[in-house]
């Protein structure tokens, strides 16, 4: 017996539900040691420690950043299941709408149109940063329905989406920006209406502040999350450059270039699929930018949701066919341009991952169960970042900060939390970001003790091949100076609040001028202090156009010490102007008599070569005096 209309529809409805529910992702992780699992605790333990973002810590993750990735603290599960759960019935629920609301002539081609709308909704809820990627898929679908039906009430009421994005993680809210954007101007230049989308910017612009408002009871620190945001972008396309990462050469973004075109002129017979073409244009950029630089899985999440979304849009089959072609040739392009060992597992590869649905279920089921599962694994996870009984009895309830990364002792000891603005070193590659760090370790709100990684403290190294004492010039010297070694304890090192500080205000002892990148040059000795090096550098216009659009290359710094050794590791380029750390060189803070001396220097600078830096630049030698006598650790070993 043939199904009506309305039996039709109601059995792609019921699958398109069951697809909801079956693929609704396990939301939550365990607390565990880490440097990504350190910060994910820290923006799940915000609220319960009366920390706030922007006031007391800076980044890119805003006040509702414990939804994008969720730990067992508090409430956050109950809540971040809750929001899942809205946030795939409204995707069920609009998608549905979108791509099924009106049946075509041929019902083969709403079974077909069903088949890509169930693997839209699958791909969603799966892979890397999936509640972004739920977010985007939303406010791309109700922006295209405010087109279709043209009925603007879709892209206000888009508003209730955008708004949450911002306060989870800026960039999501920027993206989702992105299609409210390209719906004004279609507004504006097609429908001759600037009225409205004007006044539906000024409601974003209330509504953002007033969910602000409405966590955490006024204004306080919107402005510093603004800027934080800001900089991380600023600061992310040179100081988390992916090493080994090539660059991607010329004929790649010819080929992804073209290939966007012959897409466009597949689609643009068909008003809506040539709109959605321009809907994703500017947010496929961005991604594409920092894909580049060091995200190819969330470009890759992103480039494969624009897929399904043409593919799912365009008609007749033949353009259906040419659109699912040349979007598969602009993934092959993408990959081997930025990854051109293998095929990414972004996007594509998170299709053939099984689904949990014992997970995905049983948190529905029995979300008190699933939450103290979490717990209970995360108690085993946290075991090595215990401290014995005589260090937990001595931190007592004073207030402890981890350096540089390793967050972990505070939740496995139900330690005193007190973070800096930037609580992990590596991001702090921006001279703003240093600044505030340095500020408060000089402020009396500093932590009476700091826990530091054994590991680090005994390696100096940082993430990247970067050397620790110089991802944050300013801080570290306020670090050094102002805490003693106290002892060592497992996995951690303690040390305490000092009255006076170890070191002296730094003053400038010289100037070498006119130094050349990638070539060596003298490092001046003095005993007394702390040599470092100042990079006074420019970059050209065409180096500012570059790292705005796309990234600058890892820059490095080599040492040649007095034993003839040659030390290369990366350079934080921002934040050398704050300093190099020259000598005496640490090798570590738990071996005594073990630091080298420095007798030469080279900068290594790829793209100076390429016309993005000015052809030389000078160093500002300053030196920074030892109150009494040095610690251990900065007493020179013996060359030979």
């Amino acid at each position: 017996m043939a199904l009506s209309t309305r039996q039709y529809n109601a059995v792609l409805f019921v699958l398109v539900l069951a697809v909801l529910l079956l693929t609704i992702r396990p939301v939550g992780e365990p607390v565990r040691p880490g440097l990504d699992a350190s910060w994910v605790y820290a923006y799940n333990s915000f609220g319960s420690q009366d920390l706030r973002v922007g006031r007391d810590v800076v980044s890119s993750y805003g006040p509702l950043g414990f939804l994008a990735c969720t730990m067992p603290l508090g409430s956050n599960i109950a809540v971040a299941q809750a929001f899942e759960v809205l946030v795939r019935l409204a995707l069920t629920l609009v998608f549905f709408r979108l791509f099924l609301g009106a049946v075509p002539e041929k019902r083969g081609g709403t079974v077909l149109r069903a088949a890509l709308l169930l693997l839209l909704l699958f791909s969603t809820g799966r892979g890397y940063y999936s509640t972004g990627i739920e977010l985007v898929a939303l406010t791309s679908a109700m922006i295209l329905l405010a087109y279709t039906e043209r009925r603007p009430s879709w892209a206000t009421a888009s508003l209730a989406v955008v708004a949450p994005a911002f306060l989870i993680k800026f960039s999501t809210g920027l993206l989702c920006l992105t299609f409210l954007a390209v719906h004004a101007l279609w507004e504006a230049a097609s429908l001759r209406n600037i009225r409205t989308p004007l006044m539906r910017a000024g409601a974003l612009a209330l509504l953002v502040p007033a969910l602000w408002l409405a966590l955490y009871g006024d204004l306080q620190g919107v402005g510093d999350y603004l800027i934080s945001a800001i900089e991380q972008s600023r600061g992310y396309a040179s100081a988390m450059t992916s090493l080994g990462s090539p660059d991607v050469p010329f004929w790649s973004f010819a080929a992804i270039g073209a290939t966007l075109v012959l897409l466009f002129l597949a689609v643009r017979g068909d008003p809506s699929t040539a709109f959605l073409f321009l809907l994703y244009l500017p947010g496929l950029l961005i991604a594409l930018k920092y894909g580049v630089t060091k995200q190819p899985r969330f470009l890759f999440s992103y480039a494969f949701l624009f897929l399904l979304f043409l593919t799912s849009r365009a008609r007749p089959l033949l353009r259906q066919a040419a659109v699912a072609s040349l979007m598969l040739l602009f993934l092959f392009i993408m990959n081997r341009a930025i990854d051109p060992g293998s095929f990414s597992v972004g996007a594509a590869a998170q299709l053939f991952e099984p689904v949990d649905l014992r997970s995905s279920l049983g948190q529905v089921i029995d979300p008190g169960g699933y939450t103290k599962a979490l717990r209970k694994e995360s108690e085993a996870l946290l075991e090595p970042s215990r401290l014995s009984d005589e260090t937990h009895a001595m931190l007592g309830t004073s207030s402890v900060d981890t350096y540089p990364w390793e967050i972990s002792f505070i939740p496995a000891n139900g330690l005193n939390w007190r973070p800096r603005p930037a609580f992990q070193s590596y991001f702090a590659y921006t001279p703003w970001f240093d600044g505030r760090n340095e500020a408060f370790f000089r402020s009396p709100q500093a932590p009476v003790y700091l826990l530091w990684d054994a590991e680090r403290a005994d390696s100096m190294e940082s993430i990247d091949g970067r050397y620790l004492l110089n991802d944050e010039p300013l801080t570290i010297t306020q670090v050094l100076g102002r805490y003693d070694f106290v002892r060592e304890d497992g996995n951690a090192v303690v040390f305490r609040r000092r009255d006076v500080p170890k070191f002296r205000e730094p003053f400038v002892i010289g100037q070498t001028d006119t130094l050349t990148w990638n070539e060596g040059f003298r490092v001046p000795f003095k005993k007394g202090g702390i040599l470092r090096a100042r990079l006074q550098f420019t970059r050209t216009l065409l180096g500012r156009v570059r790292r705005a659009v796309y990234k600058e290359s890892p820059i490095f710094v080599e040492y040649l010490l007095d034993s003839d050794e040659v030390v290369h590791t990366r350079l934080v380029i921002d934040n050398a102007v704050s300093g190099i750390w020259v000598n005496p060189f640490v090798v570590s803070l738990l071996r005594p008599n073990s630091a080298a001396r420095v007798i030469a220097m080279r900068i290594m600078n790829p793209d100076a070569e390429k016309g993005a830096f000015s052809p030389q630049f000078s160093v500002q030698w300053e030196l920074i005096g030892f109150n009494g006598s040095p610690d251990p650790h900065f007493r020179l070993r013996d060359p030979s």
